[in-house]
């Protein structure tokens, strides 16, 4: 299976672009791709066998690290490929980084069946 990453940082109007490290966010990102990667092989074996596609995720991360929120958007019907994914991305944890809003980072993952 081949599998491309990609990371954007869109930061809510209170958030800073100084207020989260973008690389810390991306290695912590990365450790949860084999997670990413099991909720694709599953889905490629029972949910929706060849399938690929871009799935976004969309994070909010309140000032704890913790993820509040995950929105899914896939362009096929794949509830249970989505869920896990919601799931697989509830589970990150990231440095507290102050008061105020929640950051929201938007995280295209392009996955291609082999």
């Amino acid at each position: 299976m081949r599998t491309t990453l990609l990371l954007c940082l869109l930061l809510s109007s209170a958030a800073s672009a100084s207020s989260i490290d973008k690389e810390l966010v991306a290695r912590i990102i990365r450790k949860q791709n084999p997670a990413f990667h099991a909720c694709y092989e599953t889905a490629l074996k029972s949910e929706i066998p060849g399938v690929s596609g871009k799935a976004s995720l969309k994070i909010a991360i309140n000032s704890e690290g913790k993820v509040t929120q995950v929105d899914v958007d896939f362009p096929q019907p794949a509830e249970k490929f989505t869920t896990c994914l919601r799931d697989a991305a509830m589970e990150l944890r990231f440095p507290k980084f102050g008061p105020g809003e929640p950051i929201k980072i938007m995280w295209p993952i392009v996955f291609a069946a082999p």
